[in-house]
């Protein structure tokens, strides 16, 4: 009975987690809300998305942010729901990759948590490096999961195919950041390539996760036929 429990009690938690990483799409609803509130031309390719939350005037950008509260809050929302999800999810998790998975998306949180605290026009120093963390440790956390699945079953094989893209373009992404190269596409797109995967993949293996697409599957016994 208490094995049971256990089991109902890391369901639940696994269901609550899930929830919580499916939330993090809360950050397209907030960036597009943001722009519209955006004082003068804002440029999906040429400003950054930490703009949205910097105040006025932002130098070196045409206009600034009618309501960076949104976005910092934003940044700070993401951070507490990838914590969250990441320790409701442990008792999910079966294997050393996945549980590495899950580690590297905690140490994201603080990361983004980080990031709307502390703005780019307020903390640059800290704003730049916490965003570093959070894009480096889902990275990781993408290349984890995607070895952890691809061994799960025909289920679990789209989520691990989405990781692996998820860990590619985000560690690109954060390499031409790192090196200031926009190869042509503006610094803003080259973010975008880094930001927009993340919130996309962790929602999917939130719904997986609630669905149980993403449980350990068991081995088949296979069994002699015999002569009748």
């Amino acid at each position: 009975m208490a094995a049971i429990d256990r089991e109902a009690a890391a369901d639940r938690a696994g269901a609550l987690g899930g929830l919580a990483w499916l939330f993090c799409l809360q950050f397209f609803l907030a960036e597009q809300i943001a722009t519209l509130f955006w004082r003068g031309s804002y440029s999906f390719a040429r400003n950054f998305i930490s703009d949205l939350g910097a105040g006025c005037p932002l130098q070196g950008a045409t206009g600034c942010a009618g309501w960076p509260a949104l976005m910092n809050g934003s940044f700070v929302l993401q951070g507490i729901l990838i914590g969250a999800g990441a320790l409701l999810l442990w008792r999910r998790a079966s294997g050393l990759a996945e549980r590495l998975g899950l580690l590297f998306a905690a140490i994201s949180a603080p990361g983004v948590f980080l990031v709307g605290l502390f703005p780019e026009d307020a903390a640059p120093s800290i704003h730049h490096d916490a965003a570093a963390v959070h894009f480096v440790a889902l990275s990781l956390s993408a290349f984890c999961f995607a070895a952890a699945l691809r061994t799960r079953g025909e289920r679990a094989l789209p989520f691990a195919v989405l990781s692996l893209i998820a860990a590619l373009t985000g560690t690109t992404g954060t390499a031409l950041l790192g090196l200031h190269m926009d190869l042509g596409f503006g610094a803003g797109a080259v973010e975008r390539l880094v930001a927009y995967p993340f919130p996309i993949w962790l929602a999917a293996l939130g719904l997986a996760y609630r669905g149980g697409q993403l449980d350990a599957t068991e081995a088949i016994p296979i069994t002699e036929p015999t002569n009748g």
